[in-house]
């Protein structure tokens, strides 16, 4: 049995919790946000955190558009609420893993315009099967429409950023741990994922 690599986890967790559903009326609708669906997300998060959050190993796995939906899940469950201007949020009274996640999507942002403005090699296609080829396309507009949002919000990115450096405390990334934390019931948590010495120390 071939184990599939961390990576390869969370596009196969992403991909099951974002596929439509079908009504009955046999209309498309957009995936339910049910506890299945909320379960795969949070292990698509849990292995990006076991991989310690690194871009470099993401970045050189993960499309864009997979990319985009793991740091919005991670947006989303660090408290960010959807929406939100990050330049409007102030770094310094976030808590630390709310303000860490806000970082780590920025620095995505800012080091995927870069890369993309790098000339690709395309790979020679082989024999085209219209399925395959239809995939592509649709990723390749995806990935296109996400780079137009990011470069729009590209000023945005790089003050939050530079916001980050006049930061003078430790920050917390989420844990496999902190990730469990937030999951459960609400209630149960004691406030210790919001606490400083949740998560994954990154140093100042």
């Amino acid at each position: 049995m071939f184990d599939p690599a961390p990576v390869q986890l969370i596009v196969q967790f992403l991909e099951q919790a974002s596929k439509p559903s079908v009504n009955e009326q046999n209309q498309v609708q957009p995936p339910p946000d049910n506890k299945r669906n909320r379960i795969l997300k949070l292990l698509a998060l849990k292995v990006a955190a076991h991989l310690k959050w690194d871009l470099d190993i993401l970045e050189k796995s993960l499309s864009v558009p997979v990319l985009n939906m793991l740091l919005n899940e991670l947006l989303c469950i660090s408290k960010v609420p959807p929406g939100t201007k990050h330049v409007d949020m102030d770094l310094a009274t976030l808590p630390p893993t709310t303000a860490m996640a806000v970082l780590l999507y920025n620095r995505w942002a800012i080091r995927t315009i870069v890369q993309s403005s790098f000339p690709v090699k395309q790979a020679k296609p082989g024999p085209p099967q219209l399925s395959v080829m239809n995939q592509m396309q649709q990723e390749k507009e995806l990935t296109e429409n996400i780079l137009k949002v990011l470069k729009e919000q590209a000023a945005d990115s790089i003050l939050v950023l530079e916001a980050a450096l006049k930061l003078n405390k430790d920050l917390y990334v989420h844990t496999m741990r902190t990730l469990d934390l937030l999951a459960m019931e609400p209630g149960m948590v004691n406030g210790e994922t919001e606490s400083s010495t949740a998560g994954l120390k990154v140093k100042t």
